[in-house]
């Protein structure tokens, strides 16, 4: 008698995903641009400016109103805060478990938030310079400029809470628990400018498509 039971179909060979369960996050590649973008910006935009000085004025004087090259720092600010935030949302969707890790991602989102401002509130001077820091102190400055010097002060007041913060979060997710460490040691004083993207990986940016892979 005939067999008329049919075979079970052969499942069509799947194609394998271009990334895997080790490649870079999208939203850790925008913060790495992000950070590389400013980092060029400040470079480029103290070139164009010769009457700035690296060693006596901070980065905020070259997107001040009487910089030459206030455009390219200005686009260096706000790429940094697109950097910052997409950091902030890729520890928030990474350390799901823990208090401790929402809080420090949440500081790294305001912070990143509150760069847009530094960004577009600009200097009207450099306050390292005599008479802008007399003009400061004497209250005659706009007040557009006061905002900058506050906003700048609570960012990183903000940062510096989230590297509190964050090596606990890290230590509650054994997947992220190895940057723990690393994490503590950026809180640790003398403080230098905190790191906007969270726990820096071994690597600064993935380059090239073979390099979109965490190094093991």
């Amino acid at each position: 008698m005939q067999n008329h039971l049919a075979a079970p179909p052969v499942p069509a060979p799947t194609t394998r995903p271009l990334r895997d369960e080790g490649a870079w996050p999208a939203r850790a590649v925008i913060a790495c641009i992000g950070l590389e973008i400013f980092t060029v910006a400040s470079v480029v935009a103290g070139a164009l400016d010769p009457g700035y000085d690296p060693l006596r004025e901070g980065i905020s004087a070259l997107a001040a109103t009487t910089s030459p090259s206030a455009a390219v720092m200005i686009g260096g600010f706000l790429a940094l805060a697109v950097g910052t935030i997409s950091a902030g949302l890729m520890l928030w969707s990474r350390l799901s478990r823990g208090t401790a890790g929402r809080i420090g991602a949440g500081l790294v989102l305001l912070a990143g938030a509150a760069m847009v401002v530094v960004a577009l509130a600009r200097q009207d001077c450099s306050e390292l310079i005599g008479a802008c820091a007399a003009a400061e102190r004497a209250g005659t400055l706009s007040g557009h400029h006061v905002l900058h010097q506050l906003v700048s002060l609570a960012v990183f007041a903000v940062l510096i809470a989230a590297l509190f913060v964050l090596p606990r979060g890290l230590r509650r997710n054994r997947q992220w628990a190895r940057w723990a460490v690393p994490t503590s040691w950026a809180d640790a004083p003398p403080w230098g400018a905190p790191p906007a993207a969270g726990p820096a990986p071994r690597r600064p940016c993935p380059r090239g498509r073979g390099s979109w892979r965490r190094p093991r």
